[in-house]
């Protein structure tokens, strides 16, 4: 149970944001259902970084960022070339609002990680 305390500290975190209105000045409440959604996301890729290794979630933090940069790329790149600015502008928006998101319970969980003592975050 200790090993996920920097987890739930996050999610709770999240939930404490997204309820009392206070993500809307942290930049994690432009639509609340991406909000839920992305954070849900951002459980499952801490879970999972839990359950490949207990201290991989600098490595899942990295692999996100290599993530996010190419997506980013990609929609850039065709929202540049594109006529259809509007149209464009708006699913990359969207796309990096949701990646924004699943991205607060990783890092925020990391961060407890190293700021709890030792006892705290492993096994």
């Amino acid at each position: 149970m200790k090993k996920y305390l920097p987890l739930i500290i996050a999610i709770l975190l999240l939930a404490l944001a997204y309820l009392t209105g206070y993500s809307k000045y942290i930049g994690l409440a432009w639509y609340g259902k991406a909000t839920l959604i992305g954070g849900a996301g951002g459980i499952i890729l801490t879970l999972g970084a839990y359950w490949f290794d207990k201290n991989r979630l600098n490595i899942t933090l990295i692999a996100l960022f290599a993530i996010t940069t190419a997506v980013t790329y990609y929609y850039a790149r065709i929202f540049i070339d594109s006529a259809d600015f509007e149209p464009t502008a708006g699913f990359v928006w969207y796309i990096g609002y949701h990646i924004g998101v699943a991205l607060f319970i990783p890092t925020v969980a990391y961060i407890l990680q190293k700021i709890l003592p030792q006892s705290a975050s492993i096994e």
